[in-house]
């Protein structure tokens, strides 16, 4: 964990029908986590300069390099595609009673200008009209956001979980990261990259 002050800002502040403008910083806090088993860190904070900034260091004070951790392709939605529904069957031994697509998005063009995003209550439940006018994964574009209901242990409501290639993540709780990225690898979602120095997997999980 790792507390600091956040962006300046001000807040009125109404006492004894006087109003006074308070100024003051907020505190924040980042997470980064390290798997010695995957040789990767998991990086929670909220700008892209921050991320690098606790990769670089991280890398630097841990392993004697600032590069030893490099941003590669951690994750993949290509099961989507080739395994269709059964990417998301569960067996329950990971602590996972059920995981349902609410959301893919697809990008059409190397840009990202022309996109497409599906949503419904369970994509690969909903219903295909004919000639594969709504086909529920497009054959074309390139995959590149999707958005699950988990349904961990006896819990009644899902939690959301997020996949963006090529190496983000977002869990509703943070707890919840070691079993997502347990059930990822299995199913074929995890995928990675030699890194460059020494040819282990080095790979930094914003």
């Amino acid at each position: 964990m790792v507390r600091h002050g956040d962006t300046f800002t001000r807040a009125s502040k109404v006492e004894r029908r006087k109003t006074e403008v308070l100024h003051y910083r907020p505190a924040r806090e980042d997470v980064i986590v390290y798997s010695p088993e995957r040789d990767e860190i998991r990086i929670h904070a909220s700008t892209k300069g921050e991320k690098e900034m606790y990769r670089l260091a991280f890398g630097r004070r841990l392993f004697g390099s600032a590069w030893y951790f490099c941003e590669r392709k951690a994750y993949t939605l290509d099961p989507l595609r080739t395994e269709t529904a059964d990417a998301l069957a569960m067996d329950g031994s990971m602590g996972i009673r059920r995981i349902v697509l609410r959301e893919v998005e697809v990008t059409w063009d190397h840009r990202g200008q022309e996109v497409t995003v599906r949503k419904s209550n369970n994509v690969f439940g909903a219903p295909v009209r004919r000639g594969n006018e709504m086909e529920r994964i497009p054959a074309g574009g390139q995959l590149v956001r999707a958005v699950f209901d988990v349904y961990f242990g006896h819990a009644f409501r899902p939690r959301k979980v997020q996949v963006r290639p090529p190496n983000v993540l977002k869990v509703s709780r943070h707890c919840d990261a070691r079993v997502v990225q347990e059930w990822l690898s299995k199913r074929g979602f995890r995928t990675t990259e030699q890194g460059a120095e020494n040819g282990g997997t080095h790979v930094a999980i914003a």
